[in-house]
């Protein structure tokens, strides 16, 4: 499997685990409405790691789609070359040259 496709796949786990994460968020915000619950600095880190979980979700989706544009880029300009070779528009790709030979 291909780096980006694997670090892709990676991202967009980690979002979705960080969007679990982003549950914190929800209990920071409704436990300190509950009648005579007093909003104490548990709840505030516990809020603020789940809006930072949130915000890097958020940030590892958008990176994760990046690469995917990408990779779908790169596929259908490969495909595209393939098409155009088989009609015979481009020639086909030159072996490199070894360093030894001379050129005519």
């Amino acid at each position: 499997m291909p780096f980006l496709s694997y670090l892709y796949l990676c991202l967009y786990l980690d979002y979705f685990l960080l969007r679990l994460g982003s549950i914190l968020v929800s209990k920071g915000l409704v436990e300190p409405r509950i009648a005579g619950h007093p909003f104490r600095d548990r709840e505030f880190i516990e809020l603020s790691a789940g809006l930072l979980a949130l915000f890097v979700g958020i940030v590892a989706l958008i990176v994760s789609q990046c690469i995917k544009v990408l990779l779908d880029i790169e596929e259908n300009t490969r495909r595209s070359e393939e098409n155009i070779r088989r009609l015979g528009k481009i020639p086909p790709p030159q072996q490199p040259r070894h360093s030894g030979e001379q050129e005519v």
